[in-house]
């Protein structure tokens, strides 16, 4: 390997790894609190404002503070842009529908605020009325 020149107090040294670019661990510990060097990070993870589509094809954006963001501090775009609209958060019974079915199109338009009971009955199938229950209201074979 390659000698290398540590960032922090300029000493040549010897890596033990090929990605080792300080020299010590005391020079590791400056390290961390300095800006505009070389492996410096910046803080929060740059996923903050970042959007992602979720295996079920929904837009998720990073929102940490959010009261119903998941483990991994997210939450549904077309959620935010409801809320947004209508100036306050959404209340425990209410969900958000997209009209068109496009779940990507999260434009206020596209938008339509409904109870939990209401969306279910849109997107339940049209067989799911006719099949027969048993007493307890389970589906009968």
């Amino acid at each position: 390997m390659l000698m290398k020149k540590c960032p922090v107090c300029n000493t040549v040294f010897m890596p033990k790894r090929s990605r080792q670019f300080i020299c010590s661990i005391s020079c590791r510990q400056q390290h961390n609190g300095r800006k505009n060097v070389k492996g410096y990070k910046l803080g929060r993870m740059k996923s903050e404002y970042k959007t992602r589509v979720d295996k079920d094809g929904y837009l998720r954006r990073y929102a940490p503070d959010h009261p119903f963001a998941d483990g991994r501090k997210e939450i549904f775009v077309h959620v935010i842009v409801m809320e947004q609209h209508i100036g306050r958060r959404l209340l425990p019974g209410e969900c958000v529908h997209h009209k068109n079915g496009i779940k990507t199109d999260n434009r206020i338009e596209n938008l339509e605020l409904l109870r939990h009971g209401k969306h279910s009955s849109m997107h339940r199938s049209p067989k799911m009325a006719f099949v027969k229950r048993n007493k307890l209201g389970q589906f009968a074979n």
